[in-house]
């Protein structure tokens, strides 16, 4: 029998019972309206392959993503990944590209319930699903980080995160022929330095992977 996320099962009820409201304007309907959308300051440009739609400083841009990390409803995950396909403007590519999440460890995702960038990729399949097929299983962090926000410099930050991924141990066969030569979005809540993107990103084309975005809400 599959174990039972009461907090997830919690927090869509409580989505429920109460109707999500804009962050920035209040209107009920959203957690961003098309209208607040528009305001809010676009990320600074990327390296190529690297793709963010906000800037993570925008007071309203943290208090969603803060939302969505402890929180963590449907409802806003829904609300966020819709404007993650709008961003992708998917209709511009004819291939179909497979979805990974950066994953959590398993002490934090046991601890917080349920893991952020898996809740946006659900969502955001779900939107797309001739486009974009989910792909939550393939990549797994093998290392309890410490938290990128607690570590000092880039040094540390990259030294912090060194073999922190790898693919799925006990179907790695299976799982390096599904990633072989495939188009991958590889999604995440924030990129900051783009450390964590980069191991990750490292670890899928070296196992055949033919080319990967690295997604997020926000740049910090």
């Amino acid at each position: 029998m599959p174990k039972i996320n009461w907090r997830e099962h919690l927090s869509t009820i409580l989505d429920l019972i109460f109707p999500p409201t804009c962050l920035a304007c209040k209107k009920s309907g959203s957690y961003l309206c098309a209208n607040c959308v528009k305001l809010l300051p676009a990320a600074n440009k990327t390296a190529e392959n690297y793709s963010a739609i906000f800037a993570y400083q925008h007071p309203v841009v943290k208090h969603a993503i803060h939302l969505l990390k402890y929180r963590g409803g449907k409802i806003l995950a829904r609300d966020l990944a819709k404007l993650l396909h709008q961003h992708l403007n998917l209709e511009q590519n004819s291939e179909k590209f497979l979805v990974i999440p950066i994953p959590s460890s398993k002490n934090r995702e046991k601890k917080r319930g349920y893991n952020q960038a898996r809740e946006l990729a659900r969502e955001l399949v779900k939107l797309a699903p001739e486009k974009l097929e989910l792909g939550e299983n393939i990549l797994v962090k093998v290392k309890d980080t410490v938290s990128q926000v607690k570590t000092k410099s880039k040094t540390e930050r990259l030294e912090n995160l060194r073999d922190a991924f790898a693919i799925l141990e006990n179907q790695n066969q299976i799982m390096r022929e599904k990633i072989t030569n495939q188009q991958i979005i590889l999604l995440d809540d924030v990129i900051t330095t783009g450390a964590t993107m980069n191991e990750a990103r490292k670890v899928l084309i070296e196992a055949g992977t033919r080319n990967v975005l690295a997604l997020a809400l926000a740049r910090g």
